[in-house]
């Protein structure tokens, strides 16, 4: 059973758009609160929640973490999986993975490399970046005046 999602008056975010932009991409690394952060700025916004899981559970681990993220959200969230039938704003989340070490291995040198030059053309793309730590959120990159408060 899920738990009730938070509401307006539980989030953090003081100065967040009234209304979100097209596309909005949230990165941060593993555990850094993205997600919630994510579904903080869905929900202040008024908009009718979708959800669009791209993880499977392919392992008792994976599926522990996905249970996790749905037990999070409240029966409002729908989820999907086709992003071009959305009519509304997107927001996207993913982990940046270009903070650490160089890895030794070339598959996951190759992921990085992949998740890098991927989150690069996002964020070319997307009219509000944010970056979550601890999380914290920081602007990389400011939805346009129209959006803001």
């Amino acid at each position: 059973m899920r738990r009730p999602g938070p509401t307006t008056a539980s989030l953090r975010e003081s100065s967040l758009p009234t209304t979100l932009p097209a596309v909005t991409l949230i990165l941060g690394g593993a555990r850094s609160g993205k997600s919630a952060h994510a579904e903080s700025l869905v929900l202040q916004s008024g908009l009718a929640p979708i959800y669009i899981a791209t993880a499977e559970a392919l392992d008792g681990e994976m599926a522990a973490r996905i249970r996790h993220h749905r037990d999070r959200r409240s029966v409002t969230w729908h989820t999907v999986a086709a992003l071009a039938v959305l009519p509304g704003p997107v927001v996207l989340v993913s982990n940046e993975v270009g903070l650490g070490v160089v890895p030794l291995g070339r598959l996951s040198r190759d992921f990085v490399d992949c998740a890098g030059r991927l989150h690069q053309r996002l964020a070319a793309q997307a009219d509000w970046v944010r970056f979550v730590a601890a999380g914290l959120p920081l602007d990389l990159k400011a939805p346009a005046a129209a959006c803001i408060s």
